[in-house]
């Protein structure tokens, strides 16, 4: 399986078997793990575990503003307090009415008129904060206090009428309800409380303590609590079905992408596919890199490799920013092969470019074998440290991902199989006439445009009518297999490509080789022939074979596909009319009067 270097992506390093294999971790009892379970190997209590992390969730612990936070993101904060900026304004306005239409015996209208112009500085000043400046926690925590301390002095102005105007503390409760939670809700209710009986003492005048102080105090408190817990039921409410609405989101984004990947998996370009697969691992799932690992057919090296790495994101450390491709050693590679289910490893130390990244943060991998109908085909290895919760939409994710790898890889190499099949010649596994008569074009094609030679050579066993006539048509079948042989040989050793033109006829295509170059691949390819085939026949008591070869050369002898096949064709006649087991070149002095078009004799 071959994938073109426009889609090829960077490739992996396979560290030699010396390089020391990482312990396999154990995810921690107390991690929540999917169902589609991991496994792990035992380790030494020594060495630190590498767990699953937990699934992100909303947190049920903690109090003010961190708590208020886990309901409510900054954005709708500052939008908060903004909204609290405007109520002042209607509480001030509120209290100027409340001065205008009040006894004035009853009231101390210099305090009033004091609290009012002090509240509406109070206001301008936070108003400016707000809006020029990022907001901060501080600012929350310090007007609330303020808050409630302005209302008090507004209600000391009544005098004797306090008691009636101790609702005005709902303000203050309504207000940090907005801003944080139950306890923060009952907290300045308290202090409301403790404010309010000062301002008893403070007048100096006599009171009722179970009717003007105890009763204002408890509907205070019970305002406090009812309205907290209310604000709280209902960002948790709205928390829930946020959390719940993202999760259905990502849950039909996970499915809309495993329905492309695996609509894509019969596709015969399986590289494209993998490429996709690694990519959604980072880009999608959030791991930091991924990779997959191919093993060859019947075998434990590795064939291909691709990788992805989180670049279309923000990093989050500078280690992120600077992650090498993953080096994976030898012995983890075949232990990987071996396992059935994924499994994580605390990510070995790695060489290179890596050295300067270690101690700075721990990393963990995830390996999942791709276990195809037969036998392993290769591993999906994505990254992540503690900073990157794992979900179990993540694990099932990978579980779909490593799905479709497996059908792509097997979809692709079938295909392979059955395309290689026919292209091959049944007897001897060369390419087919067909096969060859179609390369020979676009081999041509390609030289044409590059200003490049192709030369073939034409080759045919020598008296091969006899020798079937003399041992018998199977025993011919083995002289054409040891031929074809020998010609697999000389094709590698040459970069071409050798193919059964018909009969007992072969044909030996060789891009970029000039007529001096061909001339010395088909003398080495006749000694070989004669060589390999007297070995081969005589383990079956049959003699060995030879054969004449004819070489002409694009655009030297000819300028087509056809015209150079049938130059080639002469100069191999042109050999066998002085006795075989030779090569000779189109072309030649001893070939004048030969042409091309010239038929065969």
């Amino acid at each position: 399986m071959r994938v073109s270097s426009k889609t090829r992506p960077e490739p992996l390093k396979l560290l030699p078997s010396s390089k020391p294999m990482t312990t396999l971790g154990r995810p921690s009892s107390d991690r929540r793990v999917s169902p589609w379970p991991l496994t792990s190997d035992p380790e030494p209590e020594s060495r630190q575990p590498s767990p699953l992390l937990p699934v992100l969730s909303v947190s049920k612990g903690g109090t003010g503003w961190k708590r208020a936070m886990n309901f409510i993101s900054y954005k709708d904060i500052n939008e908060i307090e903004k909204d609290i900026f405007l109520l002042r304004w209607v509480a001030i306005i509120g209290g100027i009415f409340l001065i205008s239409i009040a006894d004035s015996v009853q009231i101390n209208s210099v305090l009033a008129w004091a609290v009012i112009l002090g509240g509406a500085l109070y206001n301008v000043l936070v108003g400016c904060i707000l809006f020029r400046r990022s907001h901060s926690v501080y600012l929350s925590y310090a007007t609330s206090i303020a808050d409630a301390l302005f209302l008090s002095m507004y209600i000391s102005a009544y005098g004797s009428l306090m008691n009636e105007y101790a609702p005005i503390y709902l303000f203050s409760l309504l207000t940090v309800a907005m801003r944080f939670g139950f306890l923060e809700t009952v907290l300045i209710g308290l202090v409301d409380c403790l404010l309010y009986g000062a301002i008893l003492l403070i007048s100096g005048r006599p009171f009722n303590p179970t009717s003007q102080f105890l009763a204002p105090c408890a509907l205070v408190l019970l305002a406090a609590t009812l309205l907290g817990y209310f604000v709280h039921q209902v960002r948790r409410w709205q928390s829930d079905k946020e959390l719940k609405e993202k999760r259905l989101e990502r849950k039909v984004n996970e499915l809309s992408i495993l329905q492309e990947v695996s609509s894509a998996v019969h596709s015969l370009h399986s590289g494209d596919v993998l490429c996709n697969i690694v990519d959604v691992s980072t880009r999608v799932l959030g791991f930091n890199r991924a990779a997959l690992f191919l093993a060859k057919p019947k075998s434990q090296e590795l064939e291909e490799s691709f990788f992805s790495v989180r670049s279309s994101r923000p990093h989050h450390s500078p280690l992120e920013a600077s992650l090498p491709p993953f080096q994976l050693a030898e012995e983890m590679f075949a232990t990987a092969l071996k396992r059935t289910k994924p499994f994580t490893v605390t990510a070995p130390q790695e060489q290179g470019e890596a050295s300067s990244l270690q101690g700075r943060e721990q990393h963990h991998w995830i390996i999942v074998p791709l276990q195809g109908a037969e036998e392993p085909i290769g591993v999906l290895v994505v990254d992540y440290d503690h900073n990157k919760p794992i979900e179990e939409s993540d694990l099932d994710m990978l579980a779909g991902l490593a799905s479709s790898a497996v059908l792509a890889i097997e979809n692709s190499r079938l295909h392979d199989k059955v395309q290689r099949m026919a292209n091959l010649d049944g007897l001897t596994d060369l390419f087919n006439h067909r096969y060859f008569q179609e390369s020979l074009r676009q081999k041509l094609s390609t030289a044409r445009e590059l200003s490049q030679t192709v030369s073939l050579l034409m080759v045919e066993v020598d008296k091969f009518k006899k020798y079937n006539d003399t041992y018998g048509h199977q025993q011919g079948d083995l002289v054409l297999k040891s031929v074809a042989q020998a010609l697999e040989k000389g094709a590698r050793q040459w970069e071409g490509m050798a193919a059964r033109y018909g009969g007992d006829e072969f044909v030996v295509i060789l891009p970029k080789a000039d007529k001096e170059e061909a001339t010395e691949a088909a003398a080495q390819i006749c000694r070989w022939i004669e060589e390999m085939t007297a070995v081969e026949l005589s383990k079956h008591n049959l003699p060995g074979v030879t054969a004449s070869l004819g070489v002409a050369t694009f655009p030297v002898d000819a300028d087509d596909a056809s015209s150079l096949i049938d130059a080639a064709d002469q100069a191999m006649y042109s050999a066998k009319r002085k006795g075989g087991n030779r090569i000779c070149r189109f072309g030649a002095p001893d070939m004048a009067g030969a042409s091309v078009g010239t038929k065969r004799g």
